[in-house]
């Protein structure tokens, strides 16, 4: 299968020709590190791909799995320390909660 990745941090397209789409996301970040086409992470980084609908893939998620196809497009993300991904099922903008809104009228 042949996949495009999008590297987040500054909109660069890696087209990838063959690949397995039984690989999982973790093989493939150290097959992009092991040929050169991304820097290791630094200390306390890890890179992570998203999926289609912008959450965070597992490690061990397939690309099959995780439902990409011949031509879809990957998208690769880095999480610095202390930093934390987006969480669409933990959405503090769903609430009011902690974001200073009010109900009550003045």
């Amino acid at each position: 299968m042949k996949i495009n990745i999008l590297i987040g941090a500054n909109g660069t397209m890696i087209p990838v020709e063959e690949i397995d789409d039984q690989v999982t996301t973790n093989v493939l970040i150290n097959e992009l590190i092991n040929s050169g086409q991304i820097p290791a992470p630094e200390p306390g980084h890890q890179y992570r791909f998203t999926g289609k609908q912008n959450e965070i893939l597992t490690d061990t998620l397939s690309l099959r799995e995780a439902g990409f196809k011949d031509g879809d497009t990957l998208m690769f993300v880095e999480k610095a320390p202390a930093a934390s991904y987006y969480d669409p099922e933990n959405d503090p903008a769903d609430n009011d909660e902690g974001t200073g809104a009010s109900s009550r009228e003045e």
